[in-house]
């Protein structure tokens, strides 16, 4: 969720993790694959297919999926999509979903300490970081 403030500007309520590809969460229920997920939102690429008109066909209906994280854990999330957008240069279709059951924020925050302590962020596209031993 976005809020605005007194300056104008928007933040968000909860902490969005983009996850490099190695540590990606798997989608098993439909053809979808995470961009980025917090407690309460998640967004979606759309494996199958580029269509405006199912996307937007799908704004305000209900979505249930189960996501399967790295470390094994399954977590079945439900909501309802917000929005959804189409990126015509790269042919892919996005949506973005409030989450009313949501992933736990105790998963989100070892989460989040798991990336940060193992991955840096742009500087090497999925490659963890190598301790340097102390001379």
């Amino acid at each position: 969720m976005i809020q605005e403030n007194d300056n104008q500007s928007c933040q968000r309520n909860f902490f969005r993790i983009t996850y490099p590809q190695a540590l990606k969460p798997q989608v098993l229920t439909g053809n979808f694959e995470i961009v980025n997920l917090s407690e309460k939102g998640i967004c979606l690429r759309v494996i199958d297919g580029f269509s405006s008109q199912v996307a937007l066909s799908t704004i305000d209906q209900p979505i249930a999926l189960t996501i399967e994280f790295e470390d094994g854990n399954t977590i079945k999330v439900k909501g309802t999509v917000s929005r959804c957008w189409c990126d015509i240069a790269t042919r892919t279709t996005y949506i973005a979903c409030r989450l009313e059951k949501g992933i736990p924020y105790e998963k989100i925050f070892h989460d989040q300490i798991k990336l940060i302590r193992n991955y840096r962020y742009g500087l090497e596209k999925d490659s963890p970081l190598r301790s340097k031993s102390a001379v």
